[in-house]
């Protein structure tokens, strides 16, 4: 089955290390058709939203993300709203009422009960008006990051939430590990992994958009489920930095070398054009 693309579903976040920039590198090297699709690290969504596909499983760790998927897919109406409040009071105030307006919705999302639709429109808040579009928790699991002085903020329409909402009608949105997706994809299948990266430096790493973070074993315990994939006939395709480790961790599969630019990075000489890697089994 050959899915059609729909660049109209847009993302609704800006997430460190999204796939925007990059889906013409990464579309091109999709295979020409496939079963169900599967994205484990789901993020932005990104590739999801462009490809479209007609059978799907998105999934994530992220409670707060899972959540706003759920609530794009099942309450679009409610979250719109939600979202159309924030705007309006925030985009009203003088850049210092702005400031201390950020800070109270910070501390209002740290608080808000999981699962509700004001937490959902705050992840999205949040991520439009914090520094870089980042989100990171700390080790109690509250959202930390700082305002970025935004003068402006504009959320996704009613018209972007919908969009998103056709594409994820067709997809069982779940919250989970990258690990179960071997529970699942079936030979045929197409999985996409989009981990957070291993850093090119020590003070690269922008990984813990959770308490918990992402570790080096972690992406050794990805790599093996890469395998797993592909002895059992999946078509997997995976993207990460090119370093060495990668490199190692994933010989024997092909390996293309890509261009992006990141402006994430805690001193102004690391940012701009790095080198990432696509690899993929077919």
């Amino acid at each position: 089955m050959t899915d059609t693309l729909t660049p109209e579903a847009r993302p609704l976040l800006k997430w460190a290390g999204g796939k925007t920039q990059l889906l013409p590198e990464i579309l091109t090297r999709m295979p020409e058709s496939f079963g169900a699709y599967h994205e484990p690290f789901i993020g932005g969504g990104a590739v999801f939203f462009a490809i479209g596909p007609q059978r799907a499983t998105v999934s994530d760790t992220n409670e707060n993300l899972v959540n706003l998927y759920l609530h794009t897919r099942d309450s679009a109406g409610a979250l719109s709203e939600s979202l159309r409040l924030l705007e309006a009071e925030f985009n009203s105030l003088s850049p210092e009422e702005q400031s201390e307006y950020f800070y109270s919705q910070r501390a209002s999302f740290n608080s808000a009960a999981g699962g509700s639709i004001k937490k959902s429109a705050l992840t999205v808040f949040l991520n439009k008006t914090g520094f870089n579009g980042m989100y990171r928790e700390n080790a109690k699991g509250q959202f930390n990051i700082p305002f970025a002085k935004t003068k402006k903020v504009v959320l996704p329409s009613r018209q972007q939430l919908d969009s998103c909402r056709a594409a994820l009608n067709k997809a069982d949105i779940l919250q989970t590990g990258f690990s179960s997706v071997t529970e699942r994809a079936k030979s045929g299948d197409f999985v996409y992994f989009d981990p957070p990266y291993v850093p090119l430096t020590k003070t690269a790493s922008f990984t813990s958009y959770q308490a918990t973070g992402f570790s080096m074993d972690e992406h050794k315990d990805l790599a093996t489920v890469f395998r797993r994939l592909d002895d059992s006939g999946v078509k997997v395709l995976l993207s990460n930095s090119d370093t060495p480790e990668v490199r190692e961790l994933f010989d024997g599969f092909t390996i293309d070398t890509v261009l992006a630019r990141r402006s994430i990075n805690s001193k102004g000489s690391g940012r701009g054009t790095v080198a990432e890697v696509l690899v993929r089994n077919y």
